[in-house]
């Protein structure tokens, strides 16, 4: 496997660091010098329906849109206040939408890759300019870049049934391909940026067709890395027979097929990930992991222009866990807006109204808070 590929299964894996280790982050944040690991943004759509899917597995389906979105400007003059304090690296993703839904997301693309930021996307690209496109064939992106894609299908039939659109006949799947191609027509033969696929594992699409058409398919369109894993419990629309997030037992039995489907497929360029992470880290349905260290690490900028503690909390539900309005405020003005001389009773504290709100840790924040907590450093 290659250097570049190797980096980027440990991310996968939920093997990165986010800090250099707890006494370092304690120290950092009593003193105020800590920098966010990432900034993520979650620019919103401009349109009424803030997403036009209907994934049963959606975090966010369940967000309060306030109707509240910040201007292009503003949105660009963040990317750059997060630059000028130090922040190496933003990502853009959608709690309860796709970042390529915003059209102020090309703009923003463009500012990050001029202040020589690494990007990384969680997007489903079935919206994809012109312009997306251009700006991605600029010489200076970082290699560290990533877009990671969202499919979930290896036919039009199945994208649609797994992604809520049950009766419509819109080939989703080609167009997503089609996007895909086009991300990487300029990535090549020196690749500047990773992009991957990721196909969460469901009742509706573990059959041999669409899993091998989707490996084939979505090599073939230039993703050197493809992952299987599993949807975790949405907050606030939690069904037990909800068939699109397996019980544990299903997932075990998944991963058998899949193993035999994957097997032998791996080059030194191209590799398949199946993620068991919720097996391996203790972490099946648990909704949070405390202390939390979110805010610090990786906090949001929400689609309506509010900063939150983290990309699963960025919505008008968390109001009362929110740093602060950006439509006015200077990012490092909310980030730094904090009181710990009772170092442990902020995290308590913040933990009871974590509780209060019913926030929900996705994996990469589980592992982040189960080595602090085990470092019993914070609380």
């Amino acid at each position: 496997m290659n250097l570049k590929i190797e980096k980027a299964v440990e991310k996968y894996k939920f093997q990165a660091d986010y800090f250099t280790s707890p006494e370092d982050l304690k120290h950092k944040i009593i003193n105020k010098s800590i920098i966010p690991h990432q900034v993520e943004f979650q620019p919103g759509p401009q349109g009424r329906k803030i997403c036009w899917l209907s994934c049963p597995y959606c975090y966010g389906e369940s967000a309060i849109d306030s109707g509240e979105r910040l201007s292009e400007q503003r949105l660009v003059e963040i990317v750059n206040e997060v630059a000028d304090g130090g922040v190496k690296k933003v990502t853009f993703a959608g709690w309860a939408t796709d970042p390529l839904n915003s059209k102020h997301i090309d703009s923003m693309l463009e500012a990050a890759i001029g202040r020589n930021l690494i990007f990384g996307f969680n997007t489903k690209a079935l919206k994809v300019s012109k312009r997306f496109i251009e700006i991605l064939s600029n010489k200076n992106i970082q290699s560290e870049s990533w877009i990671s894609l969202s499919v979930d299908a290896g036919t039009n039939k199945t994208f649609n049934v797994v992604h809520g659109l049950i009766e419509s006949k819109v080939p989703l799947y080609d167009r997503l391909l089609e996007n895909v191609k086009n991300i990487n027509k300029n990535n090549f033969p020196k690749r500047k940026f990773d992009v991957s696929a990721a196909y969460l594992v469901n009742i509706f699409n573990i059959n041999e067709e669409d899993i091998l058409n989707f490996i084939n398919d979505f090599k073939k369109a230039g993703c050197n890395i493809l992952r299987f894993a599993f949807a975790q419990p949405p907050r606030g629309k939690i069904d037990k027979n909800e068939q699109t997030v397996p019980t544990e037992k299903e997932i075990n039995n998944y991963v058998k097929i899949l193993k035999g489907m994957v097997k032998n497929k791996d080059t030194d360029d191209f590799k398949i990930l199946i993620s068991t992470a919720d097996q391996d880290n203790d972490l099946f349905r648990k909704p949070r992991t405390l202390p939390c260290v979110a805010r610090f690490v990786y906090p949001t900028v929400g689609f309506d222009g509010h900063l939150y503690q983290c990309s699963q909390s960025a919505a008008a539900n968390f109001k009362e866990m929110e740093l602060g309005d950006l439509k006015n405020k200077n990012f490092w003005d909310l980030y730094y807006n904090y009181d710990v001389s009772d170092f442990e009773k902020f995290f308590r504290d913040g933990g009871d109204l974590m509780n209060k709100l019913g926030c929900r840790c996705d994996r990469k924040e589980h592992i982040v808070n189960k080595k602090i907590k085990s470092s019993k450093l914070f609380s």
